[in-house]
């Protein structure tokens, strides 16, 4: 074989496995939700400051006084993952949970959606373990493994 014939079948193979990808990450339930032309934050990053591209936003002050709380929906992360595990509303209703104290790198979500019930929940109870056991429970979730819908 002559240098163009190999580049030729190296451009096939790569336009090939290019498009094999594709295919891969819109199988997943996440990405063909919700991602297939936007970017994900990685759940690794800590969010502490502002993106300039508005992706991974901190979590907004709210007073905890506030009467008016009202939720915010999110995508919940697990620790080395950036899929989608589950969406949530976000509670900001004191300082408390399940007569625990929360930290202030935690906030208190509902899931609302499962998307990968047998994840493992970050801070797990007694009674719920992964995501598949918290619709329609407060739970802990770090904030760095959130993040906003309203934020995208």
């Amino acid at each position: 074989m002559n240098k163009e014939q190999i580049e030729a079948i190296k451009a096939e193979l790569t336009k090939d496995i290019t498009a094999q990808v594709m295919r891969d990450i819109s199988s997943l339930p996440a990405f063909s939700e919700k991602y297939t032309n936007n970017p994900v934050c990685s759940p690794n990053t800590t969010l502490q400051y502002e993106s300039t591209k508005a992706s991974c936003l901190e979590l907004p002050h709210m007073s905890d006084d506030d009467p008016e709380d009202i939720p915010e929906e999110c995508e919940l992360y697990i620790e080395g993952s950036n899929h989608v595990v589950a969406y949530a509303n976000v509670y900001r209703l004191g300082p408390n949970i399940h007569n625990q104290v929360l930290n202030n790198d935690m906030v208190r979500v509902a899931v609302t959606k499962v998307i990968y019930a047998n994840a493992k929940l970050p801070v797990p109870t007694d009674e719920v373990t992964t995501v598949g056991d918290a619709p329609n429970t407060f739970i802990q979730w770090p904030k760095r493994l959130l993040q906003l819908i309203s934020n995208k």
